[in-house]
């Protein structure tokens, strides 16, 4: 087996503070839990190259993306990451089948995600007339599309009902698990959380550190 991963140690400000954040990611899902405004999400957006962190470094696949001291900084859009975000940012002038195929157009691909995802009936409608629920489907299958080397996940299944959310969490425990791919996910849901990976973490003090579970 391959071994992906994503290794991160920055500096990155949240609301006028420091927050330190030091992880490492190997084929495998690890969450990061907490309530809004902690700094999840800051820590996602630099990863992808969003924004940057005052200080760091992030590699991909032991290839370096971003190295404050060396003034390295990859362009988003070559840094291969699949985003799911909280606010789903799809493409509102363009339908669903169309923002699902705007990075790849692998069909079989493309199929499975339709069936797992239920996006059967709603493909040619546009955006303004999808629910939040439709919203974040397409989002997180929109993410998955294009073979990236990373998937970061931030909030994915808010709106999802209870039936489709857990088909939706087993593909993304089997994809980690088939594909080798390293999947960072953001949750303020503990039971999301568990259910996917025993490595939760959580930020405390403005530090990333680990949660211990308890039932």
């Amino acid at each position: 087996m391959i071994k992906s991963n994503l290794k991160f140690k920055i500096e990155t400000e949240v609301d006028k503070l420091i927050l330190n954040a030091s992880l490492e990611i190997n084929n495998e899902i690890v969450c990061i839990f907490g309530p809004s405004g902690s700094g999840k999400t800051t820590i996602l957006n630099n990863i992808a190259g969003i924004i940057n962190p005052k200080k760091g470094k992030i590699s991909i696949n032991n290839n370096c993306i971003f190295d404050h001291q060396k003034k390295i900084n990859t362009p988003i859009r070559q840094r291969n990451i699949g985003y799911a975000f909280q606010d789903e940012r799809l493409f509102s002038h363009m339908n669903v089948i169309k923002n699902l195929t705007f990075k790849s157009k692998d069909q079989i691909l493309l199929k499975k995600i339709i069936n797992i995802f239920n996006l059967e009936n709603i493909l040619y409608r546009k955006i303004k007339n999808l629910s939040g629920g439709e919203k974040k489907r397409i989002s997180l299958g929109r993410s998955l599309i294009g073979n990236p080397s990373i998937l970061l996940l931030d909030e994915p299944l808010s709106g999802v009902d209870e039936e489709r959310k857990f088909i939706i969490l087993n593909f993304l425990k089997n994809l980690s698990l088939k594909k080798s791919i390293p999947i960072l996910y953001v949750t303020h849901n503990m039971n999301e959380a568990k259910y996917l990976s025993e490595k939760i973490f959580e930020i405390k003090n403005s530090i990333l550190i680990k949660r211990k579970i308890i039932d």
